[in-house]
C-alpha cells in the first residue's frame, strides 16, 4: 500500500471548495427557499 501524505489530501480538498465558492460569489444575487417570501424576492429581483 503506497503512503499517503493526509495534508496534501486535506489541502487539495479545501482548494477545491475554495475555488467553487468562489466562483458562486460571482452571482448578484442568491435566493435560498421558494416559500411565499423567497418567491416573492425573487420576482422583486429578477
Amino acid at each position: 500500500m503506497e503512503n499517503i501524505d493526509e495534508s496534501l489530501t486535506t489541502r487539495a480538498i479545501v482548494k477545491a471548495a475554495a475555488d467553487k465558492l468562489s466562483r458562486l460569489a460571482e452571482v448578484d444575487v442568491i435566493v435560498v427557499g421558494t416559500g411565499p417570501a423567497g418567491l416573492t424576492v425573487a420576482a422583486y429581483f429578477s
